[in-house]
């Protein structure tokens, strides 16, 4: 087994797994509320963050998670991506970790 990640369809995924959860901090309850779920990209765009924020946010893995506050807007956390810690071994070598964390940021 050479440790990759595979592609699986979304027909094959719901096959194995047609329950899927979504763990979040209780502090983002009311921005769920208000919003619905937001991808990371999505909570950047509505919070205004500035391009230093953004790049930070966006361009490695994240360390630690983040609360968003912004006047008229109830607090969002975008969450630590700790898991991920040894995901630049698992993505594919025609890709690049940047590739993948672009996906995943515009993923719900």
């Amino acid at each position: 087994m050479s440790g990759r990640v595979t592609v699986m369809d979304a027909e094959e995924l719901i096959g194995h797994h047609p329950r899927v959860f979504h763990t979040m901090s209780a502090t983002a309850w009311p921005s769920v509320q208000r919003h619905g779920l937001l991808s990371t990209q999505q909570l950047i765009d509505l919070f205004n963050l500035d391009a230093v924020e953004r790049d930070r946010l966006l361009s490695a893995p994240r360390q630690r998670s983040t609360v968003l506050r912004a006047p008229g807007l109830p607090p969002a956390v975008i969450r630590d991506q700790k898991p991920m810690k040894f995901i630049v071994e698992k993505i594919d070598p025609n890709s690049s970790l940047a590739a993948y964390l672009a996906t995943v940021s515009h993923r719900r």
